[in-house]
Parts: C-alpha cells; structure tokens; sequence
C-alpha cells in the first residue's frame, strides 16, 4: 500500500475516533487538527469545512494550508477561497494581514507558471487589500500602551503595496507600477525605509531598470546603496553605459571621505568586496579596482585578520583573475605565518585551503599539509578539537583532500581514551568517532563501541542510547540488543521520566522494545506517548500491528491523537496546528 493510501485509511480512522469524543470543546478541537491533515491530501474537502469552524483565525489558518496544498498537488486556486481568507483576515492585526499577502502573493507567482490568467484574477484580488491597510500614521495610533511604538510600526502598508506590486509587476499588470510607487512612497518616512526601497527597486528591474537605479540611490547606508546599485546595473540593455555606470560606482565608494568609512574609521574591506562581487558580472575592471582597493586596506590588519580578508578577496578574484587570484593567496598563507598562536595559525591555513581548493587543488593540499602539520605541534586537547571540528566541518570544499589528518586524528584518539565522557563539553570519543565517520567507517564503528562500552562502565545512560543510536548505521542487526542493555541502565536512575526518556529515544530504532517496556513508564501520560510513539514507527515494518496497537488505546482522544501522529509520519504534516 502507498504511503498516501495507507495516510487515507488512518486519517478516517482518526477523524471517526475524534468524532467519538464526549467533550465538546476538546472535540471541535481534534476535529480541526484534523482538517489540517485532509488538506494535505483533499484541499476542497478542508475548505468547505472551514467555513463551519466558528473562529476567524482557526478558518484563517486552515485556508492557507488549503491553498499551499493546492499549489503543491498542482491544483487551481478557487477565487472564492482567496476571497474566503481575506474576509478572515479583515479583524486582524496590519502584520497579520501581511503575512497573508506575502503566503497568496507567493501563491499567485508559483501558479503564473502554469495557469498565468488564475495567477493574475488573485493578484487582482490582493491589491484593493493592500491598498485597503492602515496609513502608517493609522496604524502607529492604534498601537496601545504608554511605551513608543516599536521600530517595525507603520510600515505594514507599505510592505503590503510592496509584495502585491511585484506580483503585479511580474505578471504584467499595469496596476502593479503604482503599487510599487505607493510602497515606495510611504517607505521614505519608515524606519524600514532601506529594506523596502531596495526591495521596491529589486521589483523594478526588469521593467524599468533606470528608475530602479533612482530608488536605489535613495537608499542612506552607503554599503546597502552601492550593492542594490551594482547588482542592478546588468539589466542597463547598453554595454558601454553599464561599464561606465560600473567605474563611476567604484570611483564612488572609493573617493576620499566616501561614507562607507566613519568619521574615524577605516574603510572595511569586506564592504568593498560585496560591492565588488555584485559589479563584477557587469564589469571585471570596476570589481578589479574595488578588489585592490580592499587587499590595500586589509595590509593594516592584525595577521589572522589579514590572512582571512585577503583569501576572501583571493576567492572573488580567482573568477577573472586566476593570477592574481593565485598571489594573493600565497600572501594569505604567509600572513597566517606571521600569526603569533599556533592554533590559530593552523586554524587559519584550513580555512586558506578549503578556498583554494576549487580553482588551485595542489596548491591547496600543500597549505592543508601545512596546517596540519603546524597543528601536530598543538599540545591542548581544546585545540586539537577547534582545529578537527574546522576540518570536519560539513561545508568543506569537494575537492579537499582531508586523509592527511588520519595522524592526528588517531593521535587525539589515545589522548581522550581515559578521559570521563560524561562530563559536558569535553571532547572524547564521540567526537573522535564522528569526525573518523568520513575517512574509515571501520575505524569509526570501532570507536563508537568503544564509547558504548566507557558508557556501559561508567553508567552512563545517555551515552549508552546515543552510542546504541551511531552505531546502527554499521549494524543495524545489533541496534536492539544495545538498546536492550541501555535501557537495563535507564531503569535503575532514580527519576520518574527515566523510561520515557528512553522510550523517545529508542522508538525510532526498536519501537517492539518500547512496546515491551510500557510497563515500566511510571506516568500514564508518558505511556500513552510512547506507544503511540511505537506503534507509529511500527508502520514501515508491519502496518497491521502499528494500527492494532494504536487502536488499543484507551480513550477516543488518545486514538485520534495516535492517528493523526501516524498521519503526521506518513505526510511530513508535523508542523501543522495539533489538538
């Protein structure tokens, strides 16, 4: 049976059994939890039930999952659900009304791609509502208390103006111009007025890429200015224009006294490599100045500072410049020498060569050598561990080569042997473990039993579950003995929660081992939880038994809340509003 079907027959089992619920409020309750979960695979069944559901913001928020189900099964939106949500909405607070624009302005875009006439009847339904939200003035009046208005007041006209103009705009509706113009218009006096320009800019710069480079100019911090500025220049259709438009704007946040520098403060470097990525698909000579300008500026930094701004700047380079790009990392590694602290000089020169890698390979293997050679020096066990957790991080460049680290790896492996996992925050042999995962899953597995066995030793329950719990992606045949000898351990803590903890833990893994240890689950509550639990990671391997267990709760409430947790497994609808 397909997921989907086998979710069918559990949410009408679940929907029957909420119906059976003597309590009428907790009833109403289940019942509307359970809209939410018919959307997910019958969105027209779900709405016309929200129109029963006597609270504006219970059918307020059922319809919008009913529209985001639409969308995402591939179906039209009904103009009379739009319409539906929007008379919802009418009483909510101007941030609330927004949030809606934004989910039906998205709405709208994702349909255009298959049904543009549907895509546009919505946005022409948003936009009296946009337009209908309180003036800024309005809406700070209507903000009660005796403290000043928050930041974000007022602006909630403004944004609503903004997203629906877009959506207009990309739909080729004439009105979405003047809802931008309104946007911007009402923005200029807000807190938020940068945001919304450059978002109202950003709209613009298909259709009218000169006026959108005025609105970005309105924008007052200068880093924000010139970036809107630069990434809007590669819609200019005039080659020559867009190359002279470029250096004016490099010239610009390059001159004496420019203001993306304080009164007494250096020009950040970082700042001019943003702007210098943004300009650079328009014009390789204006990114080229800024780029050189910021190697110039970070020469002044302390040396780890330096080296990192310099490999950053080295990274942009390497696009157009491989030269270039090449020298100035080979200054970034020898400004990390000049770096006092040896953890921080290895630190470093991981960093240098996780950026190297893609376009110079070689030449980043050597300074990864380097690093971990300069690291083997390292006599800390924090160190160690600050220096392994940068290498293994998850973001590491493909084309590293990290083998080169097996030494020091196996080299911290016997310094934390003896050390006592169970004190917090020490790196021990879990760590060890997870970072020997990505070079031998042999080696790993090896020392996650170790940790299983320290665990066992010294008595620690939790490390006993999570060592039971790694070590199932190298024997998963295993997984319920160990959870087995775990859970011998959780039994003998002194706290009431003890076997509900391990039932939460081990559900997923041996779910008939929590099944046996239901007995020993002090609180009914925690019972009931995790037999649901159970029952419901059953599912995957015998179907018939995680329905007969759930059917074997012991009230309607309790078998419509296992219901609808196995529904939740079944669609991903986890996130979605619960009883």
């Amino acid at each position: 049976m397909q997921e989907a079907e086998r979710a069918r027959e559990w949410l009408e089992a679940g929907l029957a059994e909420a119906q059976a619920i003597g309590d009428e409020l907790l009833r109403g309750q289940h019942l509307a939890a359970w809209q939410h979960r018919i959307s997910a695979l019958e969105p027209a069944r779900a709405a016309q039930a929200a129109v029963a559901l006597p609270e504006a913001a219970d059918r307020a928020e059922l319809l919008q999952d009913v529209i985001r189900d639409r969308v995402r099964l591939g179906l039209s939106v009904p103009e009379a659900e739009i319409a539906a949500l929007l008379r919802c909405t009418d009483g909510f607070p101007a941030s609330a009304r927004v949030q809606v624009l934004n989910l039906l302005s998205e709405t709208a875009l994702t349909l255009a791609q298959h049904d543009r006439e549907g895509a546009r009847a919505i946005a022409g339904q948003l936009l009296p509502e946009a337009q209908n939200l309180p003036s800024p003035a309005d809406e700070v009046a209507a903000i009660p208390g005796p403290h000043p208005p928050p930041p974000s007041a007022g602006q909630s006209r403004a944004l609503g103006c903004a997203l629906v103009g877009e959506t207009l705009m990309v739909l080729d509706d004439p009105r979405g111009r003047a809802c931008l113009e309104e946007a911007a218009a009402l923005a200029r006096d807000l807190n938020a007025r940068d945001a919304i320009l450059g978002f109202v800019a950003g709209a613009f710069a298909d259709a009218d890429p000169e006026y959108a480079l005025q609105l970005a100019a309105e924008v007052e911090e200068p880093a924000e200015r010139l970036a809107h500025q630069a990434r809007l220049l590669a819609r200019l259709d005039d080659t020559e224009q867009r190359e002279a438009r470029a250096l004016a704007l490099a010239q610009e946040a390059l001159e004496p006294g420019s203001a993306l520098a304080g009164a007494e403060q250096p020009r950040d470097p970082q700042v001019l490599a943003r702007i210098a990525q943004e300009v650079a698909p328009v014009s390789t000579t204006a990114a080229r100045v800024l780029l050189d300008a910021a190697r110039e500026d970070a020469a002044g930094s302390p040396a780890q500072l330096r080296a990192l701004q310099w490999t950053g700047i080295a990274g942009l380079l390497a696009v157009f410049d491989r030269e270039a790009s090449e020298a100035l990392f080979r200054h970034s590694v020898e400004a990390a020498a000049e770096e006092p602290e040896a953890v921080k000089r290895a630190t470093t020169w991981v960093v240098i060569a996780n950026e190297m890698a893609n376009p110079f390979p070689q030449e980043a293997a050597a300074v990864f050598a380097r690093a971990v050679r300069e690291a083997g020096e390292l006599e800390a066990t924090w160190e160690l561990a600050h220096f392994l957790e940068l290498v293994f991080q998850a973001e590491r460049s493909e084309f590293l080569d990290i083998g080169g680290v097996r030494p020091l790896l196996d080299r911290i492996q016997q310094r934390v042997r003896d050390d006592d996992l169970r004190i917090p925050g020490l790196f021990g042999l879990p760590d060890v473990a997870r970072c020997m995962v990505q070079l031998d899953g042999g080696a790993a597995e090896t020392l996650l039993r170790e940790w299983f066995a320290a665990a066992r030793e010294t008595g620690d329950t939790d490390g006993l579950a999570q060592a039971a719990m790694a070590l199932q992606q190298f024997d998963p045949d295993g997984s319920t003995e160990r959870l087995r000898v775990a859970r011998e351990f959780f039994e003998r803590r002194v706290d009431c929660t003890a076997m509900a903890d391990f039932a939460r833990l081990a559900a997923p893994i041996a779910p008939e081992l929590v099944l046996e240890s239901l007995d020993r689950i002090v609180h009914e509550g925690d019972r009931t939880e995790a037999l649901i639990s159970a029952g419901v990671h059953l599912l995957g391997r015998d179907p018939a038994a995680a329905r007969s267990h759930i059917a074997s709760l012991g009230s309607a409430e309790e078998r419509s809340i296992g219901y609808l947790t196995g529904v939740d497994h079944l669609l991903g609808t986890g996130d979605r509003p619960r009883p």
